[in-house]
């Protein structure tokens, strides 16, 4: 993967990442708790892939 496609990958994955946040931050009781634990699943997911995806940059040193 170049770094054009690897730059692209981060931003999808941090754009998901910030969707499942802010499922997260509006969520309310109204929501069935099945719904919170599938965000934080989702969130949790994303993270994940952009720790890997990061370590995948290469050293511009």
């Amino acid at each position: 993967m170049n770094r054009k496609e690897l730059q692209k990958m981060i931003a999808l994955h941090e754009s998901r990442a910030q969707w499942a946040r802010s499922r997260i931050a509006n969520h309310n009781h109204e929501f069935f708790e099945d719904d919170l634990d599938q965000w934080l699943d989702e969130l949790s997911k994303e993270l994940k892939i952009l720790e890997w995806l990061r370590g995948q940059e290469p050293d511009d040193e």
